[in-house]
């Protein structure tokens, strides 16, 4: 009498059902990334008309308002602790 070894048996015994199980999750997973990036291809000609980098202008007074704002929220922030 042959022993049977615990790894030689499936644990999903239907072979199509083990094959599903597999491929099932990996198409998925290759459909939701090929939506998102169809999804970006398709909203990356609206973001032109918002960017100001790729008119040429870069915004430079923007930037020194952004770090003021920072500095002046790091200090209220300081005093605040204090």
């Amino acid at each position: 009498m042959v022993a049977e070894l615990p790894f030689t048996r499936c644990f999903i015994p239907n072979t199509i059902a083990a094959l599903a199980s597999v491929i099932g999750p990996v198409l998925l997973f290759l459909m939701a990334v090929g939506l998102v990036f169809t999804q970006a291809y398709l909203v990356t000609p609206q973001w032109k008309h918002y960017d100001d980098i790729f008119r040429g202008h870069y915004n430079i007074r923007g930037i020194f308002c952004d770090l003021i704002v920072l500095l002046l929220e790091m200090c209220i922030d300081g005093m605040l602790r204090n």
